[in-house]
């Protein structure tokens, strides 16, 4: 293959990762808005513990908590690294492949790659990220939905409290 393409498709594939890093973090940053939002629903139902309830409020109050906790839960797993698997290629990029390394060996890897190796490990980092992006871009869903519910759900407890 000709070296300018494979420079080329080296930057591509540069590009790809970077842009699937930075969506990992932004969902990173949106799980932990959600994660706080709902820490400050919670904090909002310590307002009724004080108070006489009736039993309608009551279960919407148990109601809002566990669908806070799911929140939670789904805020947490989006969070938490996806990165459980042994690395099956090894790889000059990703950390558990170089970690397993010593200095001299990882140095020696790295400056034995070829340009179709380097943009072979490129494209394995970009599936494996894929991978997790999907993972956690389908709890974020899940947490901002029962977030979502929980919000409506406080909202009609709130209004039945109001009301009496």
């Amino acid at each position: 293959m000709n070296k300018d393409i494979i420079y080329e498709r080296i930057d591509f594939t540069e590009s790809i990762l970077k842009h699937n890093a930075d969506l990992v973090n932004f969902a990173d940053t949106k799980a932990g808005l959600i994660l706080g939002s709902a820490g400050i629903m919670l904090s909002l139902l310590t307002f009724f513990g004080k108070m006489g309830l009736n039993v309608y409020e009551i279960f919407g109050l148990i109601i809002t908590v566990i669908l806070l906790s799911i929140t939670i839960i789904f805020s947490v797993l989006t969070i938490s690294p996806r990165i459980t698997k042994k690395n099956k290629f090894e790889s000059a990029i990703f950390y558990k492949s170089i970690i397993q390394q010593t200095k001299t060996e990882y140095k020696k890897m790295v400056y034995g790659m070829t340009l179709e190796d380097i943009l072979d490990d490129l494209l394995n980092n970009i599936h494996s990220m894929a991978g997790i992006q999907n993972k956690k871009f389908g709890c974020l869903r899940k947490a901002l939905l029962f977030m979502i519910i929980s919000g409506i759900s406080l909202s009609i407890t709130l209004i039945c409290y109001f009301i009496n």
